[in-house]
């Protein structure tokens, strides 16, 4: 049952904020400075193993959120990705070598005011939580 959830989009699109949103938020995990790559125990319809990389423009952080599946043996991992170059290409080799990881993408946006920056990234946390079984 091991489900990737990428959070993807361009620089400045609320990528990180996002899913810090969604730890603190849906998940009530606080840390201050947020670390590059957290996991914890969740329950929700089952016993899960969550890991979150919050780090995801080069491809050395897209391995090292994807390795939290084998590293630390997470049943589902959340990270973010550019929307094209080296971390999308480190991706697209994870998912190809492991076809039986679910993958679920969702879109992060820049917008124009800071306000509705606030609410789109709250909008692409809760997608995150939606995406947890």
């Amino acid at each position: 049952m091991p489900k990737l959830i990428v959070v993807y989009g361009t620089s400045n699109s609320g990528k990180t904020s996002s899913v810090v949103h969604f730890v603190e938020n849906y998940r009530n995990v606080t840390a201050s400075p947020f670390p590059e790559l957290i996991t914890f125990p969740i329950q929700k319809n089952g016993n899960w193993l969550l890991g979150v990389a919050k780090d995801g423009d080069s491809a050395r952080h897209v391995q090292s959120a994807v390795g939290l599946f084998a590293s630390r043996n997470c049943d589902i991992v959340v990270c973010t990705t550019k929307s094209r170059g080296a971390s999308v290409r480190a991706l697209n080799a994870f998912v190809a070598a492991n076809p039986h990881i679910t993958v679920v993408s969702i879109a992060s946006s820049p917008t124009a005011a800071p306000a509705l920056q606030v609410a789109a990234n709250a909008a692409v946390a809760l997608a995150i939580e939606q995406n947890i079984p």
